[in-house]
């Protein structure tokens, strides 16, 4: 990002797409934060928007001076991503990002939402998108079918 950062400062100044994945963030978020942040605190002129805000923005411009970064991103978890799929990810469920956690889909619950190893089907060499899950993949009784369980994130 330095680099095309350092060519866009240098050039028309356009504004510059950062178009990011989660996997990508879980293995070099602290890193990209950081330059964040740096550029940031180095040019006053500088905003990390959304595309929506950039089109707000076009629709009405207003000096850089009077464009107010308070409000955005404020109650953002850095330090919050989604189990990565190369290790099972949720599994049997999926990621809430409110509560960082994976939420389990009923019959799964506690630890066997993030327990997902997937079998081969026999006579291929694909993977079979209904696993069976480690554990009693039988609720306990018909109101544990209806709940959902958050386990922690490791």
């Amino acid at each position: 990002f330095k680099n095309r950062y350092d060519v866009a400062l240098g050039g028309n100044r356009a504004p510059m797409g950062i178009y990011l994945h989660a996997s990508w963030l879980h293995t070099h978020g602290k890193e990209f934060k950081r330059w964040a942040e740096e550029v940031l605190a180095a040019y006053d002129d500088v905003h990390f928007v959304t595309n929506y805000q950039l089109l707000e923005w076009m629709s009405n411009p207003v000096p850089s001076s009077q464009y107010s970064r308070a409000g955005f991103c404020k109650e953002l978890e850095p330090e919050c991503f989604p189990p990565p799929a190369v290790e099972g990810g949720c599994g049997y469920g999926s990621f809430d990002p409110e509560t960082c956690a994976c939420r389990c889909t009923p019959p799964w619950h506690g630890r066997q939402c993030m327990d997902y190893e997937p079998t081969l089907v026999v006579g291929t060499d694909t993977e079979s998108t209904s696993p069976a899950p480690q554990g009693s993949a039988t609720p306990a009784s018909p109101d544990d079918a209806e709940s959902t369980t958050t386990t922690e994130t490791t």
